[in-house]
């Protein structure tokens, strides 16, 4: 372990550990063995052996120990600021607030113990992006302070440090930078001005005084910081003030000066210290520390030769900048290795995500400097890499499990575990927002606890015995512009791919004949955000829907010029685009106004190599066809809004849908599927049959909610003699497996949700291909009723005459606009069906089983050999 880490864990550790240790009255060896684990001068403190003896320790303690002694709350504390450290945001949460309910029953709610906590929790929610509630721990921790240790005390300089940090989160910097004064003063009066808790302040002060363009200031006070860090022997904290004298030096223009102080900082966590006054050199991954502030330090020094570049025009400039990245963003890979749980990743991935802007950018200039096609691939590599992490993980994770030799009883004992801790998490959050029983809700809490910590246990576990395991599923491996055009392309196919950043737009266009890049510096945000809305409502001013339409296609399709023998778009969208269906883009060809999918068939993927890996992993035939489900809701009283619009009813309300019940039938008899409706149509029946079927259809409504997308949920008929409640969860399909080639999800805004970096839209759609589903056609607003079941029924007619999915629709859409007439020529009727994912055909023919065969074979032969008797007989019958 690197010297940085290790006195962070000694500063974490060791103070406390002595006084535990002695209030113990029985024998300890665990906590001997985690002093021993932090010893001066180890260089090789193991986290991992940490974490495990602190677990020994909690064992231990609730066996032996009274209820809510505070040894196991010390113990849950430590816990809590490892997963912490290690980004794994969610674990973390759940041992602070297990350390505060027991330091709360013991020593009352308003104790320095508790206030510490609080102040933990505050810190955790600022790293959570949860400001309001940082503020409110904080808060909570400052006024108990202050009610016992009187308004000068370390403790309360301290939590006034975290607020300054919280209110530059906050985009509060003149606030920050009063507090955080106050802190430095208070700090300097008690601990004197070359103590390392004032040191800490000064950094904090200095970035306040940086935000508010105060750049002397700034440097005075990081220089300070500096020289009492190398006084005290913090490494870490040297680190951090060169970072920010690199970034102030930045801003000021003084280019050599930056790179010179992001080396320092980089040579301070590097195994193999090199001469941090050559800023050309950045070290490997693997010589480095990983952790958040060497990320910042070597996208900080990126950014630095960017500038240099062009002030010099000297394009090794860019080719350090893009090797910094690199370094960079192989940190990232093996940080998101040590987080279980996709809502900590998604954190995580939400604090590095717009550096991918910085390296496609460098891509691009790097590009036009020297016109080689490598950077254009290295660039379209990189926007890959950004797209669905989460989702990729999770299709490449059930291969991995086989892969790795992880027997199947593992694998079953993971996903009760991921069920479990799903449920609590839904019960919880329902409970929270309804009656709030506090002894329900706190039953809730430690079961979510516990099985919190079990599952980690059980995570931890697995990397230790199956590491190839995380080697498949975390590998980087990615395809080649040549894959991509092998696998997804051809003379009549091109993939498009965006990337939306604050300051550049980037498209990638992927065709036989190769790979071009397109770049503008156009934020779109406002102008999609207004144009989503125009095709949303069915009531828009239509002029204005019109000539968005067409600013829309001159932004983001006309610069493309695609061949005219082009005739589908694969289409990988980013950032707002996700809620957009290129369909109803229009364009002029002479004084003709048309919609992009009168000449394209049109398809979304989540990325290019999501696409490739679902194409290679198929699903398994299901036993039959086609499975449908039609609900009744007449006895539901939950009623959420929009359920009608202009009186229509549609599929996100709890209004009797008339149309579905049709939908279901035609389309089973069509197909010669199954189907079930009104009161058997149950969300029971649904989980008991759906693994067996090709194609799955759920004509009915669904719930989207946007603060806590794991809660969406599509509705089936509630029945009291079920264990189901009729409502089947976004959390509930995250850890389900489905055979179908393909979902079709004909309800409300089962493509709309909450948008996260690099993931896209957390929809219900998104949940089935979670869950394996390679196919889904899914709806990007709410589906009015009567018209979704025409374009239904239009939609698998041309499926059952062979057609590719998006064509199908395509031809479905064109139909719908034939026949609608003019009421509902709307986009909102008919533009919000999309195909998502995989767009060939569906096979509707059953292959023959083996058995079959064998019982065909003899029959055919005995048949030929009938008609060869025959024709002997009538050629020589008689004679």
């Amino acid at each position: 372990m690197t010297p940085i880490k290790r006195g962070i864990l000694l500063f974490v550790f060791l103070l406390p550990i002595g006084s535990a240790a002695q209030s113990f009255e029985v024998d300890t060896l665990h906590l001997a063995r985690c002093h021993e684990l932090l010893q001066i001068g180890n260089d090789h403190v193991n986290e991992d052996s940490a974490i495990y003896y602190y677990n020994l320790g909690v064992d231990y303690g609730l066996e032996h120990l009274p209820k809510y002694h505070p040894i196991v709350s010390d113990f849950y504390n430590k816990l809590g600021i490892i997963y912490k450290y290690r980004d794994n945001y969610e674990v973390a949460e759940l041992y602070y607030q297990k350390s505060l309910e027991i330091r709360k029953n013991h020593f009352g709610p308003k104790h320095t113990k508790v206030s510490a906590t609080y102040n933990n929790l505050g810190l955790l929610k600022k790293e959570m992006n949860q400001l309001k509630e940082s503020e409110r721990f904080l808060k909570l921790s400052l006024e108990i302070d202050r009610e016992i240790l009187g308004e000068e005390h370390l403790f309360i300089a301290q939590t006034l440090n975290n607020l300054g940090l919280l209110y530059r989160s906050t985009k509060e910097y003149q606030k920050s930078a009063e507090v955080l004064t106050r802190a430095v003063e208070m700090k300097e009066k008690l601990v004197g001005p070359q103590h390392g808790s004032t040191a800490s302040s000064y950094i904090n002060l200095g970035i306040a005084n940086l935000e508010l363009g105060i750049y002397p200031e700034a440097v005075a006070n990081f220089k300070k910081a500096s020289v009492i860090f190398n006084k005290v022997g913090s490494l870490g904290g040297q680190m951090t003030a060169f970072e920010n004298l690199g970034n102030v030096t930045y801003l000021m223009g003084d280019l050599d000066l930056s790179l010179k102080y992001y080396s320092k900082g980089l040579d301070i966590v590097s195994i193999n210290s090199k001469d941090s006054t050559d800023y050309l050199f950045t070290p490997q991954a693997e010589d480095l520390h990983p952790g958040m502030t060497t990320l910042l330090v070597l996208f900080g020094k990126s950014r630095a030769y960017i500038d240099k570049y062009k002030e010099t025009n000297d394009l090794s400039y860019l080719n350090y900048a893009m090797v910094t990245c690199q370094v960079g963003f192989d940190l990232v890979q093996v940080m998101l290795r040590d987080i279980s749980y996709d809502q900590s990743k998604q954190v995580f991935i939400d604090q590095v995500f717009w550096e991918y802007e910085k390296v496609l950018y460098i891509c691009y200039l790097a590009f036009q400097h020297t016109k080689d096609p490598a950077y254009l691939s290295q660039a379209f590599l990189w926007s890959e890499e950004s797209k669905s992490f989460l989702l990729l993980q999770s299709i490449r994770g059930e291969d991995a499990k086989y892969q790795a030799g992880i027997p199947n009883a593992v694998i079953t004992r993971e996903k009760q575990f991921t069920g479990r801790l799903a449920a609590l998490k839904s019960n919880i959050y329902h409970q929270k927002k309804g009656q709030n029983d506090a002894t329900k809700l706190r039953s809730l809490q430690d079961d979510l606890f516990s099985t919190s910590s079990q599952l980690q246990a059980f995570l931890d576990s697995i990397q230790i015995a199956f590491p190839d395991y995380y080697k498949l599923v975390y590998g980087r491996e990615q395809p080649s512009i040549n894959e991509i055009q092998k696998e997804l392309v051809n003379t009549n196919t091109v993939l498009i791919e965006y990337f939306l950043g604050n300051n550049h737009q980037f498209t990638f266009q992927v065709q036989e004949s190769g790979l071009t890049m397109h770049h503008s510096e156009n934020n779109l945000d406002d102008l999609i955000k207004e144009f989503v809305g125009l095709v949303r409502n069915p009531n828009s001013n239509e002029s204005r829907l019109d000539l968005l339409s067409h600013e829309m296609y001159d932004i983001l399709m006309a610069p493309l010029n695609i061949d005219t023998t082009v005739n589908r778009l694969l289409i990988v969208r980013d950032g707002l685009l996700n809620y957009l269906p290129f369909e109803v883009l229009r364009h002029k060809d002479g004084q003709q106004s048309e919609f992009l999918f009168e000449n394209f068939t049109v398809s979304y993927q989540y990325s290019a190599t999501v696409a490739l890996e679902s194409k290679k992993d198929q699903p398994l035939v299901g036993h039959d066809k086609y499975l449908a489900f039609a609900p009744e809701f007449n006895q539901r009283s939950d009623n959420p809004e929009n359920a009608a619009i202009d009186g229509e009813p549609v599929r996100g309300s709890l209004m009797e849908l008339k149309g579905t019940f049709k939908e279901i039938a035609a389309i089973a008899k069509l197909l010669k599927g199954k189907y079930y409706k009104g009161e058997l149509a149950t969300e029971g029946t649904f989980k008991m049959f759906s693994k067996d079927y090709d194609i799955i259809h759920l004509a009915t409504h669904a719930i989207v909610d946007n603060d806590n997308p794991l809660n969406s949920r599509l509705l089936f008929t509630m029945n009291e003699d079920s264990l189901e409640d009729g409502d089947l969860h976004a959390w509930e399909l995250y850890n389900m497996e489905f055979n179908a080639q393909m979902v079709v999800l004909s309800a409300c805004n089962t493509g709309f949700g909450k948008l996260r970096n690099g993931e896209g839209v957390m929809s219900l759609g998104r949940a089935f291909a979670y869950a394996g589903c390679p196919s889904i056609i899914m709806s990007l607003w709410p589906a009015q009723d009567e018209s979704t079941a025409v374009i239904m029924k239009y939609f698998y007619e041309g499926l059952s005459k062979g057609l590719f999915k998006d064509e199908a629709l395509r031809q479905a859409k064109v139909q719908y606009l034939k026949n609608s007439g003019d009421l509902f020529e709307h986009p909102f009727y008919w533009a919000g069906f999309v195909v998502q994912g995989e767009p060939g055909p569906i096979s509707l023919e059953k292959e023959p089983t083996w058995w079959m065969l064998f019982l065909i074979l003899p029959m055919m032969i005995l048949i030929l050999f009938a008609l060869y008797k025959a024709r002997l007989f009538r050629r020589f019958g008689g004679n």
